[in-house]
């Protein structure tokens, strides 16, 4: 592991909480997991904490608001509200990259073991699934034996009853199982080519409901989806009137010249 590692950006002088988790948000299909854990971070003004670094990375640069950022950024919970150190409860892990297939094993082996060294022994990842169309906003979850039964208790998430996770996720599940660290993940439908924010705002809000002490306002994630619904209608009913107008083709010249003038 040579060419990817971590470096700490800060020392968590007040440790960590006993019951801290770990919130993986990545890129992923209709970006769900990059829009819920930046929104995350805003909300619980989370200071970054660590970063991951590698020679296997894409040749990309990430700007935000014009601020260069590391690309794979691991942030947290080290303030209270008035901006007194505190201990760290809540970890967010979160990149903007469009990783290879390739770099998905080395990272996800560097993450967890970074994971495990500071003593945190929940993971959650979160993840989108493509459909065409979203009748309702089902988030599903997915997790190890040990984990099914308190989960299933939850409110409002049901368990996935077959399937796969693909990427980077399902390798931090993955190396989860061979540690002492509980993992499971959670899982809403997108449509793969538009911001999820609506199934972001469900990600969070499932969150919410297993981790009480989170309490993440989804209120601005909700109205941002409704103003995309509303441009993509408009736009849909552009597309509509424009199709059904009818054709005229103009009238014939009685001079030729004066087609080619």
């Amino acid at each position: 592991m040579d060419g990817t590692k971590i470096k700490k950006c800060c020392t968590l002088s007040n440790g960590i909480a006993p019951d801290a988790v770990a919130i993986v948000g990545v890129a992923n299909a209709g970006l769900v997991g990059t829009i819920a854990a930046s929104h995350i971070i805003e909300k619980m003004k989370m200071e970054e904490v660590a970063h991951i670094n590698s020679s296997i990375f894409p040749p990309v640069s990430v700007f935000i608001d014009g601020v260069l950022k590391n690309p794979f950024r691991i942030y947290s919970d080290i303030k209270d509200a008035r901006g007194t150190m505190k201990q760290a409860s809540t970890f967010v892990v979160t990149s903007e990259l469009p990783l290879n297939k390739e770099t998905f094993h080395e990272i996800a082996h560097v993450l967890v073991d970074y994971i495990q060294e500071l003593g945190i022994k929940k993971v959650v990842t979160l993840v989108g699934f493509p459909v065409e169309e979203m009748e309702k906003m089902d988030v599903f979850f997915a997790a190890e034996p040990e984990l099914m039964e308190r989960l299933k208790k939850v409110p409002g998430i049901q368990p996935l009853p077959k399937g796969m996770i693909f990427g980077l996720e399902a390798l931090v599940l993955n190396e989860t199982l061979e540690r002492e660290i509980e993992g499971f993940t959670l899982i809403a439908p997108v449509k793969e080519y538009l911001p999820a924010t609506r199934s972001a705002a469900a990600l969070i809000e499932s969150l919410n409901t297993i981790f009480p002490n989170l309490a993440i306002d989804v209120k601005e994630l909700l109205e941002r989806d409704d103003v995309l619904q509303a441009k993509l209608k408009e736009l849909a009913e552009q597309v509509r009137r424009s199709n059904n107008e009818e054709y005229t083709p103009p009238p014939p010249s009685k001079n030729m010249s004066s087609l080619f003038t």
